[in-house]
């Protein structure tokens, strides 16, 4: 739920039928948009400190993340 983006923008589309409607004030749709545009910036940044991480830990499996090349040279 943390990563989940979609009920996010879903409120943000709800916000917007309902300020066309008439049905909230701008300042309202201000208010609420603010904190909906806050929750997706939030997800992003985890799902990039994510990414991040797994890089990370796929460098270190891999010995540094640097490139090798066997050669098979020195092999009897």
């Amino acid at each position: 739920e943390l990563m989940n983006d979609q009920p996010w923008k879903e409120r943000l589309i709800e916000l917007q039928m309902r300020l066309e409607l008439g049905e909230i004030l701008e300042e309202e749709y201000a208010r609420e948009e603010a904190v909906v545009f806050q929750a997706l910036r939030d997800i992003r940044a985890r799902r990039e400190e994510m990414a991040r991480q797994m890089a990370a830990d796929r460098d270190d499996d891999e010995g540094g993340g640097g490139i090798g090349i066997y050669t098979g040279y020195g092999e009897k």
